[in-house]
């Protein structure tokens, strides 16, 4: 059973690789840019009011990379969410967002409560992680996942298998990094997830659109 188990490894091995060689042989194509951008597309999310977008400071957004962004507050009635969409036109720049996990404790933020969640948006799944930010007497949900085409994954590692798994389908290699943040009111972290669902619920259609027009 050993000799058989051993094998049938070494030829999942074999088939990647031969699977890779013939994806990453290919002539490599020009990243298709979108005609539109983010903010356009996210404009009018139902349900919720906007704040103007807030503009990266240029330094930041050349660290980043990013081919496009959106970096906006929305509400709805007294809930409030802080939405950041880094999008990246080529699987060249997977690596580029930089994860909450990193960015968050440099600025002096105590992440705790990590968990990795799935949820449904209409037909599609979303893998996410959500854990929560805390600086002093202030306390964020932070909802986040990587994007790769039409599949998501809560870290980098998945992110690059999925892209993996889409040039061979021969899709876009558009990805992006999504964070969603909601501020924790008197301790009700089960509040501000769910109103970081709804939000969710009304955005990800949409900007799955984006992704796939």
């Amino acid at each position: 059973m050993g000799q058989i188990a051993n094998s049938r490894i070494i030829l999942l091995i074999v088939c990647f690789f031969l699977a890779g060689s013939v994806v990453y042989s290919r002539t490599e194509q020009p990243p298709i840019v979108k005609t539109v951008q983010l903010h356009e597309v996210l404009s009018d999310i139902k349900g919720w009011n906007k704040s103007p977008p807030v503009p990266l400071d240029t330094e930041i957004a050349a660290a980043l990379q990013v081919d496009d962004y959106i970096n906006i507050n929305y509400f709805r009635g007294d809930e409030t969410i802080s939405l950041y969409v880094g999008y990246y036109y080529s699987t060249g720049k997977i690596g580029a967002s930089h994860s909450p996990l990193v960015c968050f404790p440099g600025q002096g933020w105590l992440l705790s409560d990590r968990e990795d969640k799935t949820i449904h948006v209409e037909s599609d799944t979303i893998n996410l992680e959500k854990m929560v930010a805390s600086r002093g007497d202030r306390q964020e949900l932070l909802i986040y996942w990587f994007q790769a085409y039409d599949r998501t994954s809560p870290g980098t590692f998945m992110q690059k298998v999925n892209n993996f798994l889409i040039k061979l389908k021969g899709d876009m290699d558009h990805n992006a990094f999504v964070r969603v943040t909601v501020p924790i009111k008197n301790n009700d972290f089960d509040k501000a997830y769910q109103t970081g669902v709804d939000y969710i619920n009304a955005f990800y259609p949409p900007f799955l659109k984006f992704i796939k027009t």
